[in-house]
């Protein structure tokens, strides 16, 4: 199972907190755990004013108020589009209207959604 890690706590924006509590979650998942393990790379969100980097590597995933300086993949969009991506709700419209903009390996971003989603 792989181990979801918080660097600097008291600086993680509420975000993080949110993004953390999801991962800590789905990491008990045997498939999604299995689709964390592939990860290998980071990642840099931003929901609205609140920035977080995700470093993976196959053993864990570091949750930072740092963002890389070169992510695989970057994710930017305002809080309520990230909860709607996580709870699968409006998830067309919420695309459709780019609210959500993406950057970076396409498969890699696929398997981000899959385990940031809310169950």
């Amino acid at each position: 199972m792989v181990k979801v890690v918080v660097e600097d706590p008291e600086h993680l924006p509420l975000a993080g907190m949110m993004v953390k509590t999801i991962l800590e979650r789905n990491a008990g998942d045997p498939k999604i755990s299995r689709v964390m393990e592939s990860l290998e790379g980071d990642v840099a969100l931003s929901a609205s004013q609140m920035q977080i980097g995700l470093y993976f590597t196959s053993q864990e995933v570091r949750l930072s108020p740092q963002i890389p300086s070169a992510p695989k993949a970057a994710l930017s969009a305002p809080l309520d589009a990230f909860l709607n991506l996580a709870l699968r709700k409006r998830l067309i419209p919420t695309v459709a209207s780019r609210r959500i903009k993406v950057k970076g390996d396409p498969m890699f971003l696929l398997k981000l959604a899959r385990i940031l989603r809310i169950k």
